[in-house]
């Protein structure tokens, strides 16, 4: 009896490729499957998995598996005159193409998906600063506007804040489509529904194998850009020995829910407490016409056996009276410090590819957008360069821009994860003090933060002294 993936659940979230210590799975087809003759049956990655998709048994559907390492193939070169190839067309990818084709670049995207922005796994929210810094906002891509917060405590106390910009609720179907029109409209070839197959080259890209059904292309460019999520073949191929353990991620259950109890003002929620979101909290996030995006993400070693989804199922009974789950929206998501370099030789990691999401909170997609353009715009300011310096160019303006916070954030993380019930209400009560009772049009959240820090010998002791050197 060993360890399989059940392909009739298998959400292909990827997230069990990056933990396996042993590089037993792989991608294949339209989720991911077990080595048998590679595994050692360690657990991990059904551990990690939100919805229960890794069992123990036999599995009897017989797939043979593809050979993603074979030397053996016959492939046609489609063009040798891209500037930039980009492995992974979700919103860091997309963004990452739109400003290299401004900036004059011949550009190629890889997606594997069919449509763009499905299927979602993913809360869709963003704050206005992070969606309007890097493209307008535009109405068609926002289901809702987020105006005020509430958060539950573990004693189920509630706070409110009242946030009139507090953030969006995307789309992402149409905001992923809309990004790719954006693209193709500035010379972007788009290959869609195509799995990057392999990386060609050691000490440097040279190219990439592309397959869509029998057909296998070549695609050639000077720079690289990773985008292909957290588990993608774009940071295997930059950073080979690096396995990340299993509280580098939050494994996340959501469904799209419809209810006659979400209405009037569009107010997010947020749930703390053990019992419910072990190491992580729950969400709800309105996306008008009674419906929103209700998950949890929780560090699966204090789950106590029970998967994400077991913890969702027991949250939708006790906060909805009546409900439809009008579809599943599970995933991981990375919790841990990026990866530094970020990047190898000719590639640069953005969004989930490089770990570029906060620790805490484990939202990315306002680093997803921003690291794209930002790697675009250091390759086009540095084109002239070594790869190497291209490189330490874009850490460095990283590091300037969102990288400082989010280090110290992911320096944080495990203390976060492991504040006990008490402790949580005391924060609450810092955030009830600070925050209650005012309308507010900006939050000043390193400054928040920070008071919680100090307020917690636990998180004192551990990110003190790298706020005193922030502030």
């Amino acid at each position: 009896m060993s360890y399989f993936v059940d392909k009739n659940i298998c959400i292909a979230c990827w997230g069990c490729l990056q933990i396996c210590p042993v590089n037993a799975i792989v991608q294949n087809d339209k989720s991911a499957e077990i080595i048998p003759n590679i595994c050692i049956d360690c657990g991990k990655c059904g551990n990690i998995c939100p919805i229960g998709a890794i069992k123990i048994g036999i599995d009897t559907s017989n797939k043979i598996l593809p050979d993603n390492n074979s030397d053996n193939l016959s492939y046609e070169t489609v063009d040798k005159n891209f500037d930039i190839v980009i492995i992974g067309g979700g919103p860091a990818g997309l963004s990452a193409g739109y400003f290299a084709a401004k900036s004059g670049f011949s550009v190629a995207i890889v997606e594997r998906r069919q449509k763009f922005g499905e299927p979602v796994a993913c809360a869709e929210g963003i704050s206005v600063e992070g969606l309007t810094k890097i493209f307008p906002a535009n109405d068609e891509w926002i289901s809702s506007k987020i105006e005020a917060v509430k958060i539950y405590t573990p004693s189920k106390r509630m706070l409110y804040i009242d946030h009139p910009d507090a953030g969006f609720v995307l789309d992402r179907p149409k905001f992923e489509s809309a990004l790719a029109k954006m693209n193709v409209e500035l010379g972007v070839k788009i290959f869609q529904k195509y799995s990057v197959r392999k990386i060609l080259g050691e000490s440097e890209i040279d190219s990439i194998l592309i397959e869509n059904d029998d057909n296998l292309l070549e695609l050639v460019g000077k720079y690289y850009i990773g985008a292909d999520g957290i588990a993608g073949i774009s940071s295997r191929w930059a950073f080979p020995e690096k396995i990340l353990a299993d509280e580098d991620f939050h494994s996340c259950a959501q469904v799209l829910l419809g209810s006659d109890e979400i209405s009037g003002k569009p107010v997010a929620e947020f749930w703390w407490g053990k019992d419910i979101a072990p190491g992580g909290y729950i969400w709800v996030f309105p996306k008008g016409k009674n419906r929103a995006n209700v998950g949890l993400g929780i560090v699966p070693k204090f789950g106590d056996g029970k998967c994400a989804n077991d913890y969702l199922e027991q949250f939708l009974h006790t906060r909805f009276k009546n409900f439809r789950i009008v579809e599943h929206r599970d995933g991981i998501v990375p919790t841990t410090r990026r990866f530094s370099p970020l990047g190898r030789a000719n590639l640069l990691l953005v969004g989930d590819c490089g770990k570029l999401t906060n620790a805490i909170s484990g939202g990315g997609l306002d680093s997803a957008l921003f690291s794209g353009k930002l790697a675009a715009e250091t390759i086009a300011d540095c084109k002239n360069c070594n790869f190497l310096k291209i490189l330490n160019e874009y850490e460095k303006r990283w590091q300037k821009s969102n990288g400082r916070l989010l280090d110290i954030y992911a320096k944080l993380r495990k203390g976060v994860s492991r504040l006990t019930d008490s402790e949580l209400e005391k924060i609450a009560d810092i955030l009830d003090k600070k925050l209650s009772g005012k309308v507010w049009y900006g939050l000043d959240i390193p400054a928040i933060v920070w008071e919680i820090v100090k307020s917690s010998p636990k998180l004192l002791s551990i990110a003190g002294k790298f706020f005193v050197n922030y502030f």
